[in-house]
């Protein structure tokens, strides 16, 4: 099983395991580490995501499809344990994202989370993906909220096997590709 760890900004750092893996928190996400007892879901810290500004789809995190490969046209699963701090207005998603899928119009169905302030569950997420070699797995604010998530693992539905997983103990931040664009 693969750990996953936020990449730096050279696009790699070393795993616990045989390979390396990414969550990117840092400049262009909102996500961040709390070790506030109060939010932390297992372990000594949870990925925290909350925005109250006028934006949508605000990006808390994201998989680094140069890291974590997803195979065109396989099923993947994703799981993970949330807290939701401050109900979403229009909710929470994540979703298996691919420029080239965006690109030519041709989405994977995702997840949306609503609920309300305190609540905690397991959120599970399969897919197909089609034809695209550059997934990745994204989660954000649909408008304005807050949650934590932890225990996240990425599961290749075919073989059952955990191919990532990610506690929140210790990530290293990177730049958000998106952000880094804006002026």
């Amino acid at each position: 099983m693969t750990r996953l760890s936020p990449v730096n900004s050279s696009g790699r750092e070393a795993a616990s395991s045989s390979q390396a893996g990414s969550f990117g928190l840092g400049k262009g996400f909102i996500g961040s580490l709390t070790g506030n007892r109060s939010e932390v879901i297992s372990g000594r810290a949870s990925i925290k995501g909350s925005y109250f500004g006028r934006e949508s789809y605000t990006q808390i995190l994201r998989t680094d499809p140069n890291v974590i490969r997803f195979s065109a046209n396989q099923s993947y699963r994703v799981t993970f344990r949330y807290r939701i701090l401050t109900a979403p207005s229009k909710g929470f998603d994540v979703l298996f994202l691919s420029g080239k899928g965006l690109a030519a119009g041709n989405y994977v169905p995702g997840l949306t989370i609503n609920g309300k302030d305190g609540e905690t569950e397991t959120a599970t997420l399969s897919a197909k993906l089609r034809p695209y070699d550059d997934y990745w797995v994204n989660w954000s604010i649909n408008a304005t909220g807050a949650l934590v998530i932890d225990d996240i693992q990425l599961v290749d539905v075919a073989s059952g096997q955990v191919i990532a997983s990610e506690r929140g103990e210790s990530p290293i931040a990177i730049e958000n590709p998106a952000a880094a664009a804006r002026p």
